[in-house]
This record gives C-alpha cells, sequence and structure tokens, in this order.
C-alpha cells in the first residue's frame, strides 16, 4: 500500500516490533527509523521516509517516551522540517507524561515541526481547548504552551479521536484526510500534505548501460588487436595498462552511458559533533574512521625483510601454469551483478569479451607469478558504507564493503591453488576450519561439534562451549603474522613474493553517491589489515587462525584438558571436557 500510493513519508504506532522483526520491515526505496518498546511486549514507533530525501535522526535521552524525531533537511535558505511520532499508551504514568513534555519542549523551537501519533486523550475537546481528566488538560497546557496546532476533527477509533496531527506553523500541513485503514489494524489513517521544499538528492554518477550496448561490434573490436604482439617485452604494470587501453577504447564506441539511481546516505556527526551533509566531506570522515581500526604493530620487523631472507621458503616445484583455457572459464562464470572496481572494468563487459580477453589475461597473470609484480590497479578498493545497525548519524555503525578489481580477483583464484598445492603435506588448513572451504559451511561446522558434544554426554562427561568473536580479524591482523607462517610451512618463493607484493601498498577510498575520498595509502594500511572479500586474504586469515587453534590446543595440553577447536569465519568455538580437577583448579583455566 505504501509503495502503491508512494507516500514520501509514512508514521506507525503500535508497531510491536523487536529486534527479531529486522529482515521483514524493510521496504524499497525508503529509509526506516523505529524505536521499539523495550522489557516488555507492544508499543513502538516508527518512520519510513523516502530515500531521495535528506535526513538526521534526533536522538533523545528519555527513554520511557515512544517518541521518534526526525529531520528533513531543506533547500538551501529552506528550514528544515522537524517530524515526530509518538504513542502515549491509554491510563500512562504521569511521569512517562513528563517525559514526553520534555522532549517537546526541546524540539518545538524548530521553524516547521509535524507531529502525528496516537496519543488517547479521548477526553479533550479540541475545539474548545477543553479536558476532564487533569493529565488530559496537562497534555492541553503543554500543547498550547509549545504553541501547537491540533489539525484531525473526525473519530479515528470507533467514536473517539485518539490519532492526532500536530504543528507548530499555520499553513505548513493541509489536506487532511481520515479514512481507510493499514492492515488489521483498527485505527483510521490520517493523510495529510506538508508544505515545505526540502532536499532531494540527484544522482551525480555515471554507470555504464548494457541494455543498449552493441556486444556484437564490441567483440569484432578486441578481436582486432594482436596481443602477443602489443604485450612483448612489457612489464606487468605496463602490459595491464595497454590492456586497459583498449577494454576502455572499444568500450566507449559501443557500451553507452546512463545516469546510476542513487543510495542517499544520511548526513554524518564527525568527531566535535558537527553534521556533515556534502558527499565528498562524507566520504573523507568514512574514509579516516575505517582507516583508524587500522594501528601500526611495530614489532614486525619481518615486514621489511625480503622474502629470500625468511627461514623454510624453497623453490617451486615447476613454473605455475596459467593457462588461456583456465581463463576463459573463469570469465564464462563472472557474476554481471556484482560492482566494478576502482580500475572501472565491469565483470559483464569481461564475461560478454570471455573469448577475446582470456589471451592476454593469461599472459598477464603468468608475468605477474614469475616476477612477482603485481599491478597497482589490483591493490586498490571503493569502499562502500553499509549501515549495521543503530543511528545512521554515528560512523561507528557503518561497515566498509570492498569493491576490487574484477581482473585482479581472477588472479588470486590462480594464486590460492598455488599455495594450497604447494603447502607441504600435514601443513595446511586442519579439518575443524569450516569458513571460506568449498564443501563446508556452518551446516557443517555445527553437525561435527554437536556430534562430538553428544558423544561425550552420552559418555557421562561435562562439557563447557566457550564462544569466541575475533573484533576486525581482517582489519587489524598485521601482514607479517599469516606470511612467515606461509613460509615456515614451505610455501615456494615466487608465490610468496607475489603474496607479499599484493599486500604492499595497498590503499582504499571511500565513495558516497560518486565522490570519492582521497586514497588512504599510508605506512598503516600496508603493515596491516586484510581485503575482506579477496580469496587470498581469506587465505591468509585462514592460516593464522590455524596458528591460534594450535597454540590454543597446546595451552589446554598444557592444563591436561580435552580440547576441540571448530572454526567459522571469525568465530571460534571451543569445547572443553573434563574429568575433574583438585582444590585450587578451575574448569575456567
Amino acid at each position: 500500500m505504501v509503495q502503491q500510493q508512494s507516500y514520501d513519508v509514512v508514521a506507525i504506532t503500535e508497531t510491536w516490533w523487536d529486534n527479531s522483526h529486522g529482515w521483514s520491515t524493510a521496504l524499497n526505496g525508503y529509509k526506516l527509523c523505529r524505536r521499539d518498546r523495550q522489557g516488555r511486549r507492544g508499543g513502538g514507533v516508527a518512520l519510513y521516509i523516502k530515500q531521495t530525501f535528506d535526513t538526521v535522526g534526533i536522538e533523545t535521552k528519555e527513554d520511557g517516551a515512544e517518541c521518534l524525531w526526525v529531520r528533513i533537511k531543506g533547500k538551501t535558505d529552506k528550514a528544515d522540517i522537524l517530524l515526530g511520532v509518538c504513542y502515549r499508551p491509554p491510563n500512562k504514568e504521569e511521569e512517562v507524561d513528563n517525559l514526553f513534555y520534555k522532549q517537546l519542549g526541546n524540539v518545538s523551537r524548530s521553524s516547521a515541526l509535524v507531529l502525528v501519533g496516537d496519543f488517547n486523550l479521548p477526553d479533550i475537546c479540541w475545539e474548545l481547548n477543553t479536558a476532564e481528566k487533569r493529565q488530559s488538560r496537562k497534555s492541553l497546557e503543554c500543547m498550547e504552551d509549545n504553541f501547537l496546532s491540533q489539525l484531525v476533527g473526525e473519530p479515528t477509533r470507533g467514536g473517539t479521536m485518539l490519532d492526532l496531527l500536530f504543528v507548530n506553523r499555520d499553513g505548513l500541513v493541509e489536506d487532511v484526510v481520515v479514512g481507510g485503514r493499514l492492515g488489521q489494524s483498527d485505527h483510521e489513517i490520517i493523510e495529510y500534505s506538508i508544505f515545505g521544499e526540502v532536499r532531494r538528492s540527484t544522482s551525480k554518477t555515471l554507470a555504464l548501460d548494457f541494455r543498449r550496448a552493441d556486444f556484437g561490434l564490441l567483440r569484432r573490436l578486441i578481436q582486432n588487436v594482436p596481443w602477443e604482439a602489443a604485450l612483448k617485452n612489457k612489464r606487468v604494470q605496463e602490459s595491464w595498462a595497454c590492456l586497459k587501453t583498449e577494454i576502455f577504447r572499444v568500450q566507449e564506441k559501443t557500451v553507452p552511458v546512463c545516469r546510476k539511481g542513487k543510495t542517499n546516505l544520511c548526513s554524518l556527526l564527525d568527531k566535535g559533533g558537527n553534521l556533515i551533509s556534502a558527499n565528498e566531506e562524507k566520504a573523507e570522515l568514512l574514509n579516516d574512521y575505517f582507516a583508524s581500526v587500522f594501528s601500526e604493530e611495530m614489532t614486525c620487523i619481518q615486514d621489511n625483510c625480503p622474502p629470500e631472507l625468511v627461514d623454510g621458503v624453497r623453490e617451486q616445484n615447476g613454473p605455475l601454469i596459467i593457462e588461456e583455457v583456465a581463463v576463459r572459464e573463469l570469465l564464462k562464470c563472472l557474476d554481471i551483478q556484482k560492482s566494478m572496481g576502482p580500475d572501472g572494468i565491469h565483470p559483464r563487459a569481461m564475461r560478454e569479451l570471455a573469448y577475446e580477453l582470456a589471451k592476454p589475461l593469461s599472459i598477464i597473470y603468468h608475468q605477474s607469478w614469475l616476477t612477482g609484480e603485481v599491478p597497482d590497479d589490483w591493490k586498490l578498493a571503493n569502499v562502500t558504507p553499509i549501515h549495521k545497525k543503530g543511528a545512521k548519524e554515528d560512523l561507528g555503525n557503518y561497515r566498509p564493503v570492498s569493491l576490487t578489481s574484477v581482473p585482479g580477483k581472477i588472479t588470486e583464484q590462480f594464486i590460492l591453488s598455488a599455495i594450497t598445492q604447494n603447502l607441504q603435506d600435514g601443513q595446511g588448513i586442519r579439518p575443524s576450519q569450516h569458513g571460506f572451504r568449498r564443501g563446508r559451511s556452518c551446516l557443517t561446522n555445527l553437525i561435527s561439534f554437536f556430534d562430538q558434544v553428544t558423544h561425550l554426554v552420552d559418555a557421562g562427561r561435562a562439557v563447557d562451549v566457550v564462544y569466541l568473536d575475533f573484533s576486525k580479524a581482517f582489519d587489524t591482523i598485521s601482514h607479517s603474522i599469516p606470511l612467515n607462517k606461509l613460509a615456515a610451512r614451505g610455501l615456494d618463493k615466487s608465490t610468496l613474493r607475489w603474496v607479499r607484493n599484493w599486500l604492499d601498498g595497498r590503499a582504499q577510498r571511500v565513495v558516497v553517491n560518486g565522490a570519492a575520498s582521497s586514497w588512504g595509502q599510508s605506512p598503516v594500511v600496508s603493515l596491516r589489515g586484510l581485503c575482506w572479500g579477496q580469496l587470498c586474504s581469506i587465505f591468509l586469515l585462514m592460516t593464522w587462525m590455524k596458528a591460534w587453534s594450535l597454540s590454543l590446543v597446546n595451552l589446554q595440553i598444557t592444563l591436561s584438558w580435552e580440547c576441540v577447536l571448530t572454526c567459522w569465519k571469525d568465530k571460534g568455538l571451543c569445547r572443553k571436557t573434563w574429568n575433574g580437577w583438585t582444590d585450587g583448579q578451575s574448569p575456567i583455566g
């Protein structure tokens, strides 16, 4: 109904939502702001606002009042509009009413305020401004003190007028209509028009329009390039630049561009509590925040050591062969719905040109592995901020999603294969590792774990389960740790050199509505942190996790405990069993 009527704003009271309703409350094209009742069922309020509006949530300290406030930014030199939705349960304690009055007093100074909700004040006569009950009279006085006018003139539930609409300025709201119901609610819907000039976001981002592309011409043009001659006697970086130039040249002639729909990001609060609205400033703010989780580890001296000096490194058994047919098969399987990286090469274009690009890419991939040279584009990432939970103005409530080079990610699959094949027997990933492995999942982790637990319980033994969650595991791990582990396990020099160069000099930038921050390239970024979603990053973290799990097992053996460690992504799950302990000993360790 909401999307059919194309409402700009929808306010709902008595949502009865809690944390279990997060997946079922989203509406396409709308931002959701909600305040759920805490501690017991019922109540709750929510606001759906179109994503094209620039909004800021207003935090309040009076948690007992079920109210929600959102500010919609006005156009330049125009007033912002403050929207509020409130639910006041019947026979509410006077103390809670006082909390609401305090909130209203703080926000009523806004030059354009609209407040709607279910107030459960049926004894108030809004035409005469009179009330029978003392609490109702106090509510009436509060509205008058804050210069609010009530605009609903018809019953909204049965024969009573419980749902009300307040404004603090004449002409701000008109066309008030009562009628219709939402779902199974027994309250009437209140429709109204707000008159104001609000800031609507317009997209400045251009995207490739593959729906109008001439793929036949695209293939014919790229087939005319003599790749072997074009890439002969060139370094990896030069070969990569040549490939990019040719792709962009033919793409410009065959694939038109269109304006991309915008995913609006609300204003953000900086460290000083100031609201940042400009896209460029928001991008810089988020980039600085995401980079702040990296901290240089001064004790990692080996980060600067060449791989030849690392003990345990061996020569490869034979050169890694990256065949053209293997590259072509990977190109044909690319997901065209994925985004491109900073290099600007889209997976749709690569899949359409799978047969034409297989040869030059196989040449570049093989040369990259032999020399250890990694093109700069493969080390860059465009970071998209994704809201996790909580206030959308808080930087800490966003997680970074890195969009990296698609050709670079194909290279990683070959390098990952080389890593797994060259590790010495018995030195690979432990069977207890279930995350990021083919044929493994949360389900296999759960089954294997509980199989062992039930076996011990059936044997009459006690089982203690400890859950560990590695905070920002990909963001804070020092590169030297997994690299040294790989070297100690016999990884060949060529592959190790490639991985070290792939990790060195990485940089990221945050992109908000086409506006990009500066590149966050620094010694901090090059020393710590792995790039989310990239195959080599996952394998390096798994290698570090294996070393961690082995050290934990050894520690518990020292304490004479049985232990099984199973791993899923960045969560460790420990099962400990014991037969008993003497005085002064503890199963907690």
